[in-house]
């Protein structure tokens, strides 16, 4: 009985530590100049078993002394060394306009804001950045793949400003137009790119290959999001916080008590009377397979891709129903 006892204790207090998901950001490399492109890397540890597809980043924010040039993200990978274990990495390629040390820490804690996550380390994310004039140059180095006094006077007939002005306008232009990229290229924060139609974005996500197992996990939360996504914006309804559970709750009360209004009598295509059935089956199935309660083969996520379609080419020849305030 103790010796029961004892591997229960053992196992609860393993359980917990396994679960957990980590979070740690790092620099590369660690000494750069001026206008320097860098990378900042997010590289998340999880259980094999759990996807991180959707986890919840917010926007990396800057001030002006940074820029941003893209973001990218590499799908999970196991741990040799720590069996049970996958990694998922997100990139962002960034530069300093300011020389110094410089270090990036509150901007990254804010940046993971998913309460799964345990811990977000942020410590490795101290970066030097090298003034145009090192320490001790009186002039600008020679320009990369020119001799060097290419384009000037004998050293004697030039003051220091003459000897000096060519690596000040070249500073200059450089960080003219790395801020002019960057007004080019950053998206306005409140406004957000047009989402595919529901049918256009399910041949997109076909079109990329699903073969291991997290990689079906994470088609089917994208395939749940996206027929949540085009029932709601039939039936006027936004509730992208719930649960699917409480979201197909809402959705059946919606119907049964009628909050979405009759379809007009003109309407050739009202809503399907089997919707509420379509959606209860399609959620059940890819829930579990979407946490680990069953596994999937190919011919499985085909039907799952089946089933999607099914409901969003109902949707679309639908008629969307009238609420009762514009009624």
């Amino acid at each position: 009985m103790l010796a029961q006892l004892a591997l229960l204790a053992a196992l609860g207090g393993a359980l917990p530590q396994e679960a957990e998901i980590e979070a740690r950001f790092s620099i590369e490399p660690q000494e750069v100049e001026v206008g320097q492109p860098f990378r900042l890397t997010l590289r998340v540890e999880h259980p094999s078993r759990e996807s991180v597809f959707d986890l919840k980043l917010n926007e990396l924010q800057l001030d002006d002394s940074w820029v941003i040039f893209d973001m990218s993200r590499e799908t999970a990978a196991g741990l040799p060394d720590r069996p049970g274990r996958s990694r998922t990495l997100w990139h962002w390629s960034l530069a300093s306009l300011d020389p110094g040390p410089r270090r990036l820490l509150n901007e990254l804690i804010s940046l993971v804001d998913d309460e799964r996550v345990a811990s977000v380390d942020a410590s490795e994310t101290a970066i030097e950045v090298l003034s145009v004039l090192g320490e001790g140059e009186a002039q600008p180095r020679p320009l990369r793949g020119l001799p060097e006094g290419f384009g000037s006077l004998p050293q004697t007939d030039l003051s220091l400003w003459q000897r000096a002005w060519p690596g000040v306008l070249a500073f200059l232009l450089l960080c003219t137009g790395l801020a002019l990229w960057r007004r080019l290229t950053r998206r306005p924060r409140n406004q957000a790119q047009p989402a595919l139609a529901p049918l256009a974005e399910l041949e997109v996500l076909r079109a990329e290959p699903a073969q291991e197992l997290p990689a079906v996990r994470e088609r089917h939360f994208a395939l749940t999001r996206l027929v949540r996504r085009a029932t709601d914006e039939k039936l006027g309804l936004a509730r992208p916080g719930l649960t699917d559970e409480e979201w197909l709750a809402e959705v059946q009360r919606l119907l049964e008590s009628g909050a979405a209004g009759a379809p007009e009598a003109s309407a050739p295509n009202p809503l399907p009377p089997d919707l509420l059935a379509q959606l209860s089956e399609f959620l059940g199935a890819a829930q579990a397979i979407k946490y680990a309660k069953a596994s999937s083969s190919g011919w499985a996520l085909e039907e799952t891709h089946a089933a999607t379609r099914r409901i969003l080419e109902s949707l679309a020849q639908a008629h969307r129903p009238r609420t009762k305030e514009s009624a």
